[in-house]
């Protein structure tokens, strides 16, 4: 095993650009949020639950979400969110160009883990990547999300809380058991409507 350069680097301090009129954290009024969020799908939709916390915490902001092109479909209808951006070169390039007030992100992949170290914000929540861009967290109440993707143990054996629970944790906001949210477009909705009028007819159930 063979120690990463610089020798003298903290392995756990969280690498982050802040931006340069960065206010002290109890002067910032949140406006500006980037939610960091890309796969599985599954997972992406798990994570709408913190959209109304967030919102009910700060009732200003505007929803900046990232994510992996083959999730955009589930986030493109959905008025909570003001942005959704694939995640790709030119996003990076895009958003480290502006500053957020709030960012978090929730994976440890490299590509997001690099983007959340990149994008200026004066708040950084959820999982941070170091100088190597491995992970760690930038906040305090991250760390058992983090603990649970490395212990096993406390995954599968100790461990009875739900994934909103431990998100809205690491977002530092109040959990109240909001539902997944999953908006169609229009033309989705007719087809269902649709659907419903050809197997109103029919005796036995139907999905």
């Amino acid at each position: 095993y063979e120690p990463r350069e610089p020798y003298s680097a903290n392995p756990g301090e969280p690498h982050r650009t802040f931006p340069q009129s960065a206010k002290r954290a109890r002067e910032i009024q949140i406006r500006s949020i980037l939610v960091i969020k890309t796969g599985a799908m599954g997972d992406v939709l798990r994570t709408t639950t913190l959209l109304a916390p967030l919102l009910r915490a700060y009732p200003q902001g505007e929803i900046t979400w990232v994510t992996d092109v083959s999730a955009l479909p589930l986030l493109a209808h959905n008025p909570r969110i003001q942005r959704v951006l694939p995640l790709n070169e030119q996003t990076k390039e895009l958003l480290c160009a502006e500053e957020f007030d709030l960012l978090l992100n929730f994976e440890k992949d490299p590509a997001p883990l690099e983007l959340a170290g990149l994008v200026p914000a004066h708040l950084h929540r959820g999982f941070a990547p170091t100088i190597w861009n491995t992970p760690t967290v930038f906040n305090a109440a991250s760390r058992y999300a983090l603990l649970l993707g490395v212990s096993d143990e406390l995954k599968f054996r100790v461990n009875t809380r739900t994934y909103p629970e431990i998100i809205a944790e690491m977002a530092e906001v109040s959990y109240a058991r909001d539902p997944y949210e999953l908006h169609l477009p229009e033309t989705a909705l007719q087809r269902r409507n649709l659907w419903q009028q050809q197997l109103a007819p029919k005796s036995r159930p139907w999905i």
